[in-house]
């Protein structure tokens, strides 16, 4: 059963914490997945047919029907399909979000401008869209990797 009282989707995502990468199907509103994620119903992502990883394993991934992901254990999430958004041309910017980079356009900010300025008028609380991400953590072991989908990245990792 959904928490949201509007219509939802099934969205494929992967949910990347400090220690996990959790993969699995959730259902939530067609709207930009970083709104999604700052509305939380409890604060809690449901992810069905899960199955989760730790960085850097060379073992099997775990399996679960269901699992209840903490918004606030999340570093970034990667959604297919894309979820809606406003596919306007934003700037390219490193996060550093421990114990990953990820660089790409930040959504929330407009192309023109200067971009410190509107960096420093972010919130520091919730979730950003970082379209055309790529994201690696030498700490971890994880390369870099490209993904055409539109990220959602945790701003309280700041």
């Amino acid at each position: 059963m959904t928490p949201w009282t509007t219509a939802t989707v099934p969205v494929e995502l992967a949910v990347y914490t400090d220690a996990l990468v959790i993969r699995g199907t959730a259902r939530v509103p067609n709207r930009p997945l970083a709104e999604t994620l700052a509305a939380l119903p409890d604060g809690i992502l449901e992810l069905e047919d899960v199955t989760m990883d730790e960085h850097g394993s060379r073992g099997r991934p775990v399996g679960a029907p269901v699992a209840h992901v903490r918004a606030e254990s999340i570093v970034f999430v990667l959604s297919e399909p894309v979820l809606g958004g406003s596919g306007a041309e934003a700037p390219s910017v490193l996060l550093v979000l421990p114990p990953f980079d990820v660089t790409g356009r930040l959504e929330a900010i407009p192309a023109d401008g200067p971009i410190r300025d509107a960096l420093r008028r972010l919130p520091r609380v919730g979730f950003l869209t970082v379209s055309g991400a790529a994201y690696w953590s030498e700490r971890l072991g994880e390369g870099l990797r490209r993904e055409p989908a539109p990220a959602a990245a945790q701003m309280t990792s700041l």
